[in-house]
């Protein structure tokens, strides 16, 4: 993975994230308190934290193309103090132990960034801390009838169809490429998606207490008018204050993350590696009717 300044740009046009932080940490923070923002980026979370402390904020980024961009933005904002730290949280040593851990490392389905791992092994050696920024991270599950569903779909089978030429036919395959299809994570805007079941938990981690984000387990789909599985992730940050990529609330930079259900599919086995950090899918009613 590499530093991307235009993700940053893409995090920061994001008001509903941004907002969501900084009421999060104007409840959390006392005015004595140190904190530490884990994968800082350009220090917009450190500097919140910083006007509400009079301790020290800790800003610690991986990439030392964005630890330098922070850096920058301390000094050049007069928050005397930010400390940005360009090392990786699981091996930084901190000067003095800090009271309150805020982080959003949180990828598109919720645990891509280590955001698990990370804030266990910190809480690990760090026990002085008395609150995490999400204390809790879920990924859910939803079925929904969209017609974007259908439009990213023929869109989908378009980019193969249109490289057809002569005998060398791609519609050849369509049935194919409609079953893989269906093992593919989209994403796009599902504004206005009509859920046409319950809402279901994947996972459930309990961020500075669970120690791996890896999971394996099966998903049932109702038929009907179910159109796709909607995934998303529901991020706890302080009290109500919550976080979440979900398509009847507004929507953030992650947008809206979706699984096309196919013809046959009725339950998904859905698994996640934390060591690959990849998502797997498998539709189990299609390996039978096979």
């Amino acid at each position: 993975m590499a530093f991307e300044v235009q993700h940053h740009a893409r995090m920061l046009a994001d008001a509903v994230r941004l907002d969501a932080y900084r009421a999060a940490l104007a409840d959390s923070v006392r005015p004595t308190d140190r904190v530490v923002d884990i994968g800082t980026g350009t220090g917009i979370l450190a500097s919140y934290a910083a006007l509400l402390t009079e301790a020290e904020v800790y800003g610690i980024e991986y990439f030392p193309e964005a630890a330098q961009l922070a850096e920058k933005l301390a000094r050049g904002s007069g928050l005397r103090n930010i400390n940005i730290r360009n090392e990786s949280s699981f091996h930084s040593e901190l000067p003095a132990a800090p009271d309150v851990l805020v982080t959003e490392t949180i990828g598109a389905l919720g645990p891509e960034e280590n955001i698990v791992e990370l804030t266990k092994a910190f809480l690990r050696r760090y026990p002085s801390v008395r609150q995490v920024i999400p204390a809790r991270l879920t990924l859910c599950a939803m079925p929904v009838r969209s017609p974007v569903v259908d439009t990213v779909y023929r869109k989908f089978l378009q980019g193969f169809e249109s490289a057809s030429h002569h005998g060398f036919d791609y519609r050849t395959i369509f049935d194919d490429l409609d079953r893989h299809s269906g093992t593919h994570l989209f994403t796009s805007d599902l504004s206005g998606a009509v859920r046409t079941g319950k809402e279901t938990v994947v996972v459930d981690y309990r961020l500075g207490s669970t120690a791996r984000s890896g999971f394996d387990t099966t998903i049932s789909v109702p038929g009907g008018q179910t159109n796709a599985l909607h995934l998303f992730f529901r991020a706890e940050l302080s009290g109500e204050r919550t976080l979440t990529s979900c398509v009847d609330d507004p929507m953030t930079h992650w947008r809206h993350s979706f699984v096309r259900v196919p013809a046959n599919g009725r339950e998904l086995r859905m698994s996640y590696s934390s060591r690959t950090r990849r998502f797997t899918l498998c539709w189990l009613s299609e390996v039978r009717a096979a």
